[in-house]
Protein backbone atom coordinates (compact mmCIF):
# COMPACT_ATOMS: atom_id res chain seq x y z
CA UNK A 1 0.00 0.00 0.00
CA UNK A 2 1.18 3.19 -0.64
CA UNK A 3 -0.69 6.34 1.31
CA UNK A 4 -0.58 10.26 0.20
CA UNK A 5 -1.93 13.22 1.93
CA UNK A 6 -2.86 16.14 0.91
CA UNK A 7 -2.74 20.00 2.51
CA UNK A 8 -6.62 19.80 3.29
CA UNK A 9 -6.69 16.55 5.45
CA UNK A 10 -7.66 14.47 2.74
CA UNK A 11 -5.79 10.55 2.74
CA UNK A 12 -5.16 8.64 -0.29
CA UNK A 13 -4.19 5.08 -0.28
CA UNK A 14 -3.51 2.86 -3.30
CA UNK A 15 -4.53 -0.25 -1.81
CA UNK A 16 -4.02 -2.64 -4.94
CA UNK A 17 -1.63 -1.88 -8.13
CA UNK A 18 -1.27 -4.01 -11.26
CA UNK A 19 -3.11 -4.34 -14.33
CA UNK A 20 -5.64 -2.10 -12.53
CA UNK A 21 -5.07 0.29 -9.15
CA UNK A 22 -7.64 0.59 -6.37
CA UNK A 23 -7.37 3.85 -4.41
CA UNK A 24 -9.37 4.69 -1.10
CA UNK A 25 -9.89 8.28 -0.10
CA UNK A 26 -10.51 9.58 2.81
CA UNK A 27 -11.66 12.59 4.68
CA UNK A 28 -13.15 12.97 8.06
CA UNK A 29 -14.45 9.75 8.50
CA UNK A 30 -16.01 9.26 5.30
CA UNK A 31 -14.45 6.63 2.68
CA UNK A 32 -15.01 6.44 -1.17
CA UNK A 33 -13.09 3.52 -3.23
CA UNK A 34 -11.92 4.16 -6.66
CA UNK A 35 -12.21 1.15 -8.25
CA UNK A 36 -12.33 -2.80 -7.27
CA UNK A 37 -9.81 -4.88 -9.49
CA UNK A 38 -10.69 -8.29 -10.67
CA UNK A 39 -12.84 -10.18 -9.02
CA UNK A 40 -10.28 -12.48 -7.66
CA UNK A 41 -8.29 -10.34 -6.40
CA UNK A 42 -11.58 -9.26 -3.69
CA UNK A 43 -9.94 -11.42 -0.66
CA UNK A 44 -6.54 -9.04 -0.91
CA UNK A 45 -8.68 -6.21 -1.09
CA UNK A 46 -11.13 -7.56 1.61
CA UNK A 47 -8.03 -8.09 3.96
CA UNK A 48 -6.33 -4.77 2.88
CA UNK A 49 -9.21 -2.77 4.06
CA UNK A 50 -10.27 -4.82 7.46
CA UNK A 51 -6.44 -4.03 8.09
CA UNK A 52 -7.08 0.13 7.74
CA UNK A 53 -10.02 -0.62 9.86
CA UNK A 54 -12.60 1.02 7.22
CA UNK A 55 -15.98 -0.83 8.38
CA UNK A 56 -17.94 1.78 6.05
CA UNK A 57 -18.14 2.65 2.40
CA UNK A 58 -19.65 6.07 1.49
CA UNK A 59 -19.51 5.30 -2.44
CA UNK A 60 -17.62 2.79 -4.59
CA UNK A 61 -16.94 4.81 -7.85
CA UNK A 62 -16.02 2.52 -11.32
CA UNK A 63 -13.82 4.74 -13.44
CA UNK A 64 -15.73 2.18 -16.36
CA UNK A 65 -17.09 -0.93 -15.83
CA UNK A 66 -14.39 -3.43 -17.50
CA UNK A 67 -13.60 -6.78 -15.43
CA UNK A 68 -10.14 -5.57 -14.12
CA UNK A 69 -11.96 -2.26 -12.55
CA UNK A 70 -15.32 -3.60 -11.13
CA UNK A 71 -14.68 -7.03 -10.69
CA UNK A 72 -15.24 -7.01 -7.26
CA UNK A 73 -18.28 -4.39 -7.09
CA UNK A 74 -20.57 -6.58 -6.38
CA UNK A 75 -18.50 -7.89 -3.04
CA UNK A 76 -17.99 -4.52 -2.21
CA UNK A 77 -21.75 -3.81 -2.54
CA UNK A 78 -22.73 -6.84 -0.74
CA UNK A 79 -20.06 -6.63 2.66
CA UNK A 80 -20.47 -2.74 2.63
CA UNK A 81 -24.08 -1.45 1.33
CA UNK A 82 -22.06 1.19 -0.65
CA UNK A 83 -23.76 3.17 -3.38
CA UNK A 84 -21.92 2.76 -6.88
CA UNK A 85 -21.13 5.27 -8.88
CA UNK A 86 -20.56 5.09 -12.88
CA UNK A 87 -21.07 6.20 -16.12
CA UNK A 88 -24.72 6.11 -17.26
CA UNK A 89 -23.63 4.02 -20.13
CA UNK A 90 -22.16 1.46 -18.22
CA UNK A 91 -24.54 1.03 -15.48
CA UNK A 92 -26.07 -2.28 -16.64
Amino acid sequence: MRIWRTTRGTTITRLLAGRSNVFLVSREGRNVLVDTSPAYRWPRLQRRLRRLGIASLDALVLTHAHFDHAGSAACLQKEFAAPVIVHHAEAD
